[in-house]
């Protein structure tokens, strides 16, 4: 080695020593970033630069310690021909061992709402009982809110024993499985087992994956492996079976024939299949008009309520699409702002920016489009099951970036380099999914998995008092608790008590104030006071969790509590007397 490139390799460690103690010290950013700069930005930067400082100095050790000779023989170590799917399967079954039981007590601990669990289990149920896609929460048919027809497959499974569970199991398998194409993909492309086994745990590592499994259910979430499915099989020239991803992928959900046209146009313009690419791009954008058109207002009669997340852009789908072409003053600043930064370095940046390498990536561009230009805040994200059909192009892409990058590096020997972007892939992808966005903490960035609550004992009892057949009125995190039934309402917002109307039953923890919408005990007095005036009763109030019944229990008592329910706050146990009945009337 040269004088020269010693050089470059004791700087680059020194300058990664600098990084990582810089990374590790919060006082000296803390002073010279401005005031009104997000704590969360300040760490992430704080954390970002220790990150690229152990990547330098891992730079600086491969290329001071690797020669061809070096290279072949650590290779030949880690090429782990029979080892690496072995290890790859243990993986997948320890995400599914992780992550399955950390949803199912995220719902057993009321963490879990009925946007988007309930309304989901309410729709398998349902099916199971011989009415296709039945649901009481916003349509009376879901086919009306989102085309998934293949969710009425898991209707079998709730034949076996009705339980919410399928669908989480459900859900932690499949995205499990996503790491096989990944797998295969890398192991084509790159040449060794080992790097299969490093993609695949890339992939299960991955924040995306994580948080799109935590965040309740949807059936989209099946998106992900189809999609990387799709890719590995058309790189592998498997035309057949790339199609039958596709379809599956496009039942998914109405919006997702947008990128399947994506891609199909992607695979004409790189000459991998002209025909094919074509007729799926044609498939995809009619199937997503159609479903979005026809199928979607059909059920519902009415346009489908997505377009009003796009009202800024116009008073209708023409409109919009008009300004969106041609009103660039209108979309650019959504689409450059910080928000959009935010949003694609959360997606590239645990890939180590590789993704920006790769034409596939733009396979991607139509979801964070049109994410990014929603008003729905969980949108703009890459914590929730919108991002689906983003994650696997952005894997792809840097799956095959490396592979580029490595076919170069060893052409011209430079096998420092193929060494580093691994090491650095583990560092980036590991620090993002462990540390600073870690799927399993409670970090507010999306609802939480771990709050407990304090009268938890109390909910249980009084949801084992609601007959199975009641209409029941509730809040977002105990209707996943009830959503067995044909009718169960929903008090998503203070002012919606419309459904009090329709209900036999009225359940409300009113010491729990989680919402999407500002609530306050006010809220609940409230509610419970219009309860009153339509000949609703107390039934139970144990601990603030209140059940009230049409035309039974005490009404004095439920007027009683109407007019003391908010003097005391904050709220103590020894503040309200308790109300318990044996059984609810029937």
């Amino acid at each position: 080695m040269s004088t020269r490139l010693q050089t470059a390799a004791v700087v680059a460690g020194l300058a990664g020593l600098g990084l990582v103690a810089a990374g590790v010290t919060p006082g000296w950013m803390a002073q010279a970033v401005p005031a009104d700069i997000s704590p969360q930005i300040v760490r992430y930067a704080r954390q970002m630069l220790a990150a690229t400082g152990l990547l330098l100095l891992c730079a600086a050790f491969f290329f001071a310690a690797v020669d061809p000779a070096r290279h072949q023989r650590w290779s030949a170590a880690l090429s782990l021909h029979r080892w690496a799917p072995r290890l790859a399967a243990l993986a997948v079954l320890l995400y599914v061992a992780v992550y399955f039981p950390f949803t199912a007590q995220r719902y057993w601990h009321f963490n879990a709402g009925v946007y988007d669990l309930g309304v989901q289990d309410q729709v398998v149920w349902n099916t199971a009982h011989g009415r296709w896609y039945a649901s009481s929460i916003e349509v009376g048919n879901y086919m009306g809110d989102h085309f998934k027809p293949l969710v009425a497959l898991l209707a079998p499974f709730y034949l076996i024993a009705p339980s919410v569970y399928w669908l989480l199991a459900f859900q932690t398998v499949v995205l499990a499985l996503g790491a096989v194409p990944a797998y295969r993909l890398a192991q084509r492309r790159l040449g060794a087992p080992g790097f299969g086994l490093l993609f695949a745990l890339l992939y299960l590592l991955y924040p995306s994956v994580g948080y799109v499994n935590r965040f309740d259910f949807h059936w989209e979430a099946a998106v992900i492996p189809l999609l990387l499915a799709a890719v590995d099989d058309t790189d592998a020239k498997r035309w057949r079976r790339a199609s039958l991803w596709l379809a599956l992928a496009l039942l998914s959900k109405e919006d997702i024939g947008l990128t399947v046209a994506a891609f199909g146009l992607w695979l004409a313009w790189r000459r991998q299949a002209l025909r094919f690419g074509l007729a799926w791009a044609a498939t995809g954008i009619g199937f997503a008009l159609f479903a979005m058109f026809v199928i979607i207002p059909a059920f519902r009669a009415a346009p489908s309520d997505s377009f009003v997340r796009y009202l800024w852009l116009g008073a209708d789908p023409i409109e919009m699409l008009r300004n969106l072409l041609l009103r660039p003053d209108l979309v650019l600043p959504r689409l450059l702002g910080v928000d959009a930064v935010r949003f694609v370095v959360s997606f590239t940046a645990p890939l180590l920016f590789l993704p920006f390498a790769h034409t596939i990536v733009l396979v991607a561009l139509p979801a964070a489009v049109y994410n990014l230009l929603s008003t729905e805040m969980a949108q703009r994200v890459a914590y929730f099951h919108y991002v689906a059909p983003i994650v696997p192009f952005v894997i792809a892409a840097a799956l095959l970036a490396s592979a580029r990058t490595f076919a170069w590096a060893r052409r011209v020997q430079a096998y420092w380099l193929v060494w580093t972007i691994c090491a650095g892939l583990l560092i980036f992808t590991g620090w993002h999914s462990l540390i600073f966005n870690n799927p399993l903490a409670d970090d507010g960035a999306v609802p939480p998995a771990w709050t407990r609550l304090p009268n938890a004992d109390a909910v249980r009892q009084a949801l084992s008092l609601v007959p199975p057949e009641a209409a029941v009125l509730t809040t977002n995190y105990y209707g996943t608790h009830l959503a067995h039934r044909t009718d169960l309402y929903l008090m998503f917002d203070p002012a919606d008590t419309e459904g009090l109307e329709r209900a036999e039953l009225a359940l409300f923890n009113t010491i729990d104030y989680r919402s999407h919408h500002p609530w306050a005990c006010q809220d609940y007095a409230a509610t419970l006071q219009q309860a009153h005036d339509q000949d609703f009763g107390l039934v139970y109030n144990v601990e603030r969790v209140v059940l009230v019944q049409r035309a039974a229990g005490d009404r004095a008592a439920l007027q009683a509590l109407t007019t003391a329910l908010c003097r005391n706050e904050p709220y103590t146990d020894e503040q309200t007397d308790e109300h318990a009945f044996e059984e609810v009337q029937p």
